[in-house]
């Protein structure tokens, strides 16, 4: 009996069909972990036991993450969108199924209870963002959301997001804020436009000299009223990034009682083969605890003069 062989070309075929399903869509890395710190878990969907979450760790779509009492971390997304979770937060993550595996899919995140930032880029098809009361919609924008299992509050800092629920649909412009939604409310009455929002503020006392060695700076943080600069005493953690690698100072300061806090820090020259760094450093002051949720971010732009 004569058994006819299959064509080589049929398997590969089957494999190529595959990674089209939304099955291999899953297997793409979506998140790179960064600045974990504290206790922070992670599983995959039907996973019986969790694992802990540790610095470069990635995840893929249906990867769980909670963070405990004192947990805190940031995902960076393949699109270069940022997420920071803060302490007693659950998500669960998605990636939709395309037909290309493309490297900025989008995504739909389930926020179960908790608080997190997002820093989104501008993308054609938005991320989702999902709590038991409301759906949220985000191309580019920079928003908070907490939610617990009967309200969310949500806070836009810049751009704006369409927010949904069983009730109504709302476009939420910078500077407001929904406070305490419920699955039902009508969302317009739940709208709360901050004219005097808090705001971080930035400012250095010092001109930057020729950057030709290491030179110390300093520059300070403070708690104010948008619009007005009034300080404001409260207390909080604040975390501090910038878009320069040649910027050495701590990642995270404490405001004082009265709203203030002091950064000292190091800049460094650009690589003699650094063609492209063009003199401009930003850095960002950001909230990092819950007793500041809504507080909008604080920029610093310093020009540093460079030695041909």
């Amino acid at each position: 009996m004569r058994i006819r062989r299959m064509p080589r070309t049929f398997p590969f075929l089957v494999s190529a069909l595959l990674c089209l399903a939304p099955s291999c869509v899953g297997a793409v890395p979506i998140a790179l972990l960064s600045q974990v710190s504290g206790e922070v878990r992670m599983w995959q969907d039907q996973q019986q036991t969790t694992q802990k979450a540790t610095e470069g760790a990635l995840l893929s779509s249906n990867h769980h993450l909670r963070t405990l009492a004192n947990g805190k971390v940031t995902l960076l997304l393949r699109d270069g969108s940022e997420v920071r979770v803060l302490e007693k937060t659950q998500l669960h993550f998605i990636r939709k199924a395309e037909r290309t595996l493309t490297p900025s899919g989008s995504l739909q995140i389930t926020l179960y209870h908790g608080t997190l930032s997002a820093w989104f880029r501008q993308r054609s098809v938005p991320h989702q963002l999902t709590t038991p009361a409301l759906s949220i919609e985000s191309g580019k924008a920079e928003f908070q959301v907490q939610a617990t299992k009967s309200h969310t509050s949500v806070a836009v800092a810049s751009n704006s997001v369409r927010v949904r629920n069983r009730a109504s649909t709302l476009m939420l412009k910078a500077g407001s804020r929904i406070y305490r939604a419920r699955v039902n409310n009508k969302l317009f009455r739940t709208v709360n436009p901050v004219p005097h929002a808090l705001q971080l503020q930035l400012v250095t006392p010092q001109e930057i000299p020729n950057l030709t060695t290491d030179t110390p700076i300093e520059f300070s943080v403070n708690l104010v009223r948008r619009g007005r600069n009034d300080g404001v005493d409260r207390p909080g953690l604040i975390r501090l990034t910038a878009n320069y690698y040649g910027f050495d100072f701590p990642e995270r300061v404490t405001l004082n009682r009265n709203g203030k806090a002091v950064v000292r820090g190091t800049l460094k020259p650009p690589h003699p083969e650094d063609r492209l760094f063009n003199g401009k450093v930003v850095i960002r002051a950001t909230t990092d605890n819950l007793g500041l949720f809504g507080v909008e971010r604080g920029t610093l732009s310093v020009t540093i003069p460079v030695s041909d």
